[in-house]
């Protein structure tokens, strides 16, 4: 909680913000047809925030929070090639722990959150 100017008001954690976008993500992802088949999926190396599936493809989808508007451009550095590396390997073990990897194609997307605007950036990496 924060003052200002004599009143008490309160903020969301980093951790509620992005928890709240991942849901407006998971939504939308429903909206356009998207099947959600897991949400935080976590192991030992790494997370990815949604993991879902439309038609015969399966896509680890990154959530990003903007707090000002973003150039097409920009994209490409809102993840880092190391966070690239761990969610590949992350998306793997979900495959593989989940007999996935022969029956479809795969596929790593981006949303990006930007209050109420989202954008959807497919085969982002």
């Amino acid at each position: 909680m924060y003052k200002n100017e004599g009143k008490n008001i309160l903020r969301k954690s980093s951790h509620e913000i992005g928890n709240t976008n991942e849901t407006k993500a998971c939504k939308y992802l429903i909206k356009m047809g998207y099947v959600i088949l897991a949400r935080n999926y976590r192991i030992k190396s790494g997370e990815i925030d949604i993991i879902c599936k439309k038609n015969q493809t399966i896509v680890a989808v990154e959530v990003k929070t903007l707090k000002s508007c973003w150039d097409e451009e920009d994209i490409l550095y809102l993840i880092s090639p190391m966070k690239r590396y761990k969610i590949k390997n992350v998306f793997a073990n979900y495959l593989a722990t989940n007999n996935l990897i022969t029956y479809y194609n795969t596929r790593f997307d981006v949303i990006v959150v930007l209050g109420d605007k989202i954008r959807h950036y497919s085969g982002a990496f």
